[in-house]
Parts: C-alpha cells; structure tokens; sequence
C-alpha cells in the first residue's frame, strides 16, 4: 500500500496519538486545545479518523472520559461532604474548610435517589378505564358507513382548517 493511499491513523505513528491522549487529559478534555498542544495533529478530522480506524485509540478516549466523568464525581462528593476543619488531637470539629454545599446535596440525591422520591416531577398513571377495544368487522357495511360519517364530523381540523373555518351555530 502506498503512503498516500493510507487513511491518517495509519500514517501518523503511535507515539503521535499518545501524545495527544496526554495533551487531552492535560487540557481538561478540550479537543480543540489538545490539537494546539500537538505539533503534526492538525484538526478534528484526525482525531475522528483515527477514533473510527484504531480500536484502541477509540477506547482510550471513551477511557479518558470515563476519567472526567470520575473527577466530576469526587468533585461532587467533595461539594456535598464539605471540608471539616478538625482538630488534629481529638478529631474534633472545629469548623469548616469549606462548608457542604446543598446544592450539591440535593443534585446527588436527584441522581442517585429517584426510587427514594427525589425527583422533580411525580408522573401519575390512571388506569380507571379499560383500553377501548373496537373491532368494526362486528359491524353491517351500512353500521360501518354511518360510524365513518359519524367520525369525520366529530373529528377536529387541522389547525389551518380552524383558523378558516366558518362559524355555524345550531338552531
């Protein structure tokens, strides 16, 4: 195969991607600042190539995100415990670094606790009458007929329709 007809992720050499990979990481996962950060990576385009051409490229970066996902989370945990200053001798608390914040509370147990009740809506489902079950085949071809009439005179217009109907009013 010749050089030219090679895709980007085979000509650029291994050493390139993990270099990239660290630069990503480096850059708080901002593609467009880790592609600055790399001399020979030029654009997304690469990084895309590369992701649909090398398997382990691909995972890397999945892997990378899942390591974001994981520093957001502690981040998290951090917001929602709080920093105690404690005193070094007897454990005690003497006040706080940083206080637990409740927003992050309430944000955790959004997310982990919806079977618990933390959520923001409460769906409620009516089951007081039966699904309708019609089977038209039960009707005359006359029966049939008069329901089709009876349907389409019920049936409300498409929103157009309405804006042209006119208004008739029964005597």
């Amino acid at each position: 195969m010749k050089q030219k007809d090679k895709t980007p992720a085979e000509v650029q050499p291994p050493d390139l991607k993990a270099e990239f990979l660290d630069a990503y990481k480096a850059s708080m996962f901002n593609i467009s600042k880790a592609i600055k950060m790399v001399p020979g990576v030029n654009s997304r385009t690469t990084i895309y190539s590369w992701q649909k051409t090398d398997k382990a490229f691909a995972l890397a970066m999945i892997e990378a995100r899942e390591e974001l996902k994981d520093f957001a989370e502690s981040q998290l945990i951090v917001l929602a415990r709080g920093i105690p200053k404690v005193e070094q001798d007897t454990g005690k608390l003497l006040g706080w670094d940083e206080r637990p914040d409740s927003a992050a509370v309430i944000f955790m147990n959004k997310a982990l606790n919806k079977d618990r009740g933390y959520v923001e809506k409460i769906q409620h489902e009516h089951n007081t009458r039966p699904p309708s079950r019609i089977d038209l085949d039960r009707l005359s071809k006359e029966e049939r007929e008069e329901w089709y009439r009876l349907l389409d005179k019920a049936t409300i217009p498409d929103e157009e329709e309405i804006q042209n109907a006119e208004i008739v009013e029964d005597d």
